[in-house]
This record gives structure tokens, C-alpha cells and sequence, in this order.
């Protein structure tokens, strides 16, 4: 089986296993998004069958834009290597397994493949992610990659925090203008929560969106909500039951923002003045089996 891999060295502990692993498939190592593109032509995709990322959810939402512009629906299936400090993305495909006994696997042709939805957001360039947040969401994690200390403790600090220090917590549901679009209309024409997902789990146990993925499409949760209906809402996002905000599952959703829209995509801040056109698109994953 023809394996590549797309390494990140700043990821949490790529220094531990990269040493076995170059043994099995080639590496290229990356350190920060602009070499990507040139490790993607390195590893010459069009003569590999599988291309394992090792990374977080900031790496593979990079790596995978450039494979879309690269390669297009001919990419090779993706293989997940987990290497992050939150893994969002590779918590979704339970990748629990060490990384050096996934490659030996897959090197052996113990795996299966898998068709995946993803997000496709285009505003005039295009980029591929599993989870799009504005809103809330995209103060969160600005807010989580302030200063230098970052990982899962950190994340519930902030929850904490949220939960103690309702101006805190206000100050990160200031409404967002722009008006919200799927296939039956307008949804919405402002927010303090945006949320489209094609994974259940958006970060540490959150299943936030418990429908997204079904018949490959995206689950879109957003609105107006009150700082109490949040605080009462956060142990039941944990089994994706969130009341009070607008619920869609859907393939097509159009954002239109009346100013600069600040959102995320997996975890990466983004802004952008124009229309977000968002859909989805069928991915191959590869999962090792003993």
C-alpha cells in the first residue's frame, strides 16, 4: 500500500514516535500551514493511495484545503494520525491508536475505508474543514489561544470561568450580524452561537451535534441565546440535547455577513466580509484494524 506522510514537528509529541515511523512511509515534515502545499507536491499524491496526517485539527483542515486544490475528488484517502492538543477531528473517527502501530497496520493492509462528509466553505477562495463557529464559538477560541499555555486544562478554565463571571460570559455572547441561509430561507439574521458541523463531537466530549453526518450532511445549530439557557445548556451538550437555539440538518447554507464575519474553521480563526457559501463533500478515511 502507497503511504505518505504530512508530519507537523510543532505538534504535541512528534518528536516521540517520527523515528519508527520513517522507517515504514515516507515523511515529509512540516512546521507551520505555507509549507504544506510544497510537502503535498513532495510526497507526489498521484502515486500514493493513502496519505497519513499527523497533526491536530489545525494541520488536517490545512493539509486537506491544499488536497482539495491540489488533487480534487482523485486525493487519496486520508488516514488520521493523532498529534494535536485537542483533536477534535480524530476524537470523531476514534483514533485511539498509537500512531506508529497505525502506520505498521495500514503498511500490513489491515484497514478499512470509509466515505465522510466535510464541510466546503467558499467565500471567493475556497477551504475544507469539519466544523465552521462564529459567534460564541469563535470568542472561545480566541480567548483559548491567548497567552502560551494551551490543552484540555485550559479549555476548562475557561468553561469555569464562564460559568462564575456572567460579564465574562456576556462579553462573549455579543450578537454577530449576518443573516443565515438554508435551502428553506432565511434561518436567522443574527447571532451569538453559530455552529455547522459534520462531526458530533466538537472538543472534549462535547456532542453538541448529535445528527451531524447523518445522510452525509451537516448539522447547523445557531441563534440568539441567553447567557442563563447557555449555563443551563452545557452538561447537556455533552449528549447533544441543547435547547433553545435554531436546528437544521442540511447540505446548503449561506451566510452573509453585514460587516467583517470573524468564525473559526476547525479551531483556526478566519474573517471575511463576504458571502460564506457552505455545502458538503464526500472524504475517504481510512480506520486500522487489528
Amino acid at each position: 500500500m502507497r503511504l505518505g506522510i504530512i508530519y507537523n514537528t510543532n505538534a504535541g509529541n512528534s518528536r516521540n514516535n517520527i523515528s519508527q515511523i520513517i522507517k515504514l512511509a515516507e515523511v515529509v515534515e512540516t512546521s507551520k500551514p505555507s509549507e504544506i502545499y510544497h510537502a503535498l507536491a513532495k510526497l507526489n499524491l498521484c502515486q500514493r493511495d493513502i496519505l497519513g496526517v499527523y497533526g491536530g485539527d489545525g494541520t488536517l483542515h490545512h493539509t486537506l484545503t491544499k488536497c482539495f486544490e491540489l488533487y480534487g475528488k482523485k486525493m487519496p484517502a486520508i488516514l488520521l494520525l493523532k498529534g494535536g492538543t485537542i483533536n477534535a477531528t480524530t476524537d470523531n473517527f476514534a483514533v485511539h491508536y498509537n500512531t506508529e502501530t497505525a502506520v505498521k497496520a495500514v503498511k500490513e493492509g489491515k484497514f478499512s475505508i470509509h466515505l465522510k462528509p466535510i464541510l466546503k466553505i467558499d467565500n471567493g477562495s475556497v477551504e475544507y474543514a469539519f466544523i465552521y463557529g462564529s459567534g460564541l464559538a469563535y470568542k472561545f477560541v480566541k480567548e483559548y489561544h491567548s497567552g502560551n499555555h494551551k490543552g484540555p486544562l485550559k479549555v476548562i478554565k475557561l468553561i469555569a470561568k464562564c460559568l462564575l463571571d456572567k460579564k465574562y460570559l456576556n462579553s462573549l455572547l455579543e450578537s454577530t450580524a449576518a443573516e443565515v441561509y438554508t435551502l428553506g430561507g432565511l434561518a436567522f439574521d443574527s447571532h451569538n452561537i453559530l455552529l455547522i458541523s459534520t462531526v458530533k463531537n466538537i472538543g472534549l466530549g462535547f456532542g453538541a451535534m448529535a445528527k451531524a453526518g447523518e445522510e452525509g450532511k451537516a448539522q447547523l445549530r445557531g441563534g440568539m441565546i441567553k447567557p442563563e439557557e447557555l449555563i443551563n445548556n452545557l452538561l447537556k451538550s455533552y449528549s447533544g440535547k441543547i435547547s433553545g437555539i435554531y436546528d437544521e440538518v442540511t447540505d446548503f447554507v449561506i451566510i452573509k455577513p453585514k460587516g467583517n464575519l470573524k468564525y473559526i474553521l476547525d479551531g483556526e480563526p478566519k474573517s471575511s466580509k463576504n458571502e460564506l457559501k457552505i455545502s458538503t463533500e464526500k472524504l475517504k478515511f481510512v480506520l486500522p484494524t487489528n
